[in-house]
């Protein structure tokens, strides 16, 4: 089982999205079960999910509606979002290819 590891472990009930720098996510298949892990805080917050739904797109082309279910309350805008990829990615641009991810935890 593939691992989604999260600096933010925030997760809601129902459908949530998280965004990906590149193609690393891109070949996971809807109906898979991943596993929820916050970074740096061994055995908290793990949890199983379900993938729903994938898009890969570059970055400039996301639009707010397709974040509005962002896991992070703080990455429901682009004016959002922007500054947390560039936290997790550093060399982060707006037109690097991302994968977004909505998925339900399995709670």
């Amino acid at each position: 089982m593939r691992t989604l590891d999260f600096i933010n472990g925030t997760h809601y009930r129902g459908l949530n999205v998280t965004v990906r720098k590149g193609y690393k996510w891109a070949d996971v298949k809807i109906g898979e079960e991943v596993l929820l892990t916050t970074e740096g805080i061994p055995n908290e917050g793990i949890c199983k999910a379900v993938i729903r739904m994938i898009q890969i797109k570059p970055f400039n082309l996301i639009s707010n509606r397709d974040i509005v279910l962002e896991h992070d309350p703080l990455c429901t805008t682009l004016n959002g979002l922007l500054p947390a990829m560039q936290r997790a990615y550093p060399d982060f641009k707006e037109d690097d290819v991302c994968t977004l991810l909505t998925y339900e935890p399995l709670k």
